[in-house]
């Protein structure tokens, strides 16, 4: 899996957003298939089974649980992801909030502007360890002293 994120640029893609791994990536990446399918993001959501279930009746509307259709494994992952991301207790919001933006990022190939430098930088080195399975060798070994500024 990892050596195939490494050479996906989709997966690099999704994992700019917060909390999402390339395991997340590629999980919703294969739950979702071509975004091109779903006219607006909630139909993403909805997919997944993210969304609130709806009962109408004339005038009055009450939502209820998510629906919990499509696939589980996905809708999981989401919410694994919305977990480690918020302290907030709307952790299936949060997961359904990550769908919407991740439809939006692959739907017009852009990252998350937001994204913070040192995390994506620790993403993809622990991705690339798991790749090439070695780390970046710097200009000093342990012990040593570092150079000058």
């Amino acid at each position: 899996m990892a050596n195939h994120a490494w050479h996906d640029p989709r997966v690099q893609l999704l994992m700019t957003l917060p909390s999402i791994d390339f395991t997340v990536a590629e999980s919703l990446l294969a739950a979702l298939g071509d975004t091109t399918r779903f006219p607006s993001p909630k139909y993403a959501a909805f997919y997944l089974g993210l969304t609130p279930s709806t009962y109408q009746s004339g005038s009055k509307s009450h939502h209820g649980r998510i629906t919990k259709q499509g696939s589980s494994h996905a809708r999981l992952m989401m919410v694994e992801a919305a977990q480690t991301a918020s302290r907030n207790p709307a952790i299936v919001a949060l997961a359904h909030k990550l769908v919407v933006i991740a439809w939006h990022m692959l739907s017009n190939s852009e990252c998350y502007h937001y994204a913070m430098p040192s995390t994506l930088a620790a993403k993809f080195s622990r991705l690339r360890i798991q790749v090439m399975g070695e780390k970046r060798k710097g200009g000093y070994t342990k012990g040593s002293q570092r150079p000058a500024p």
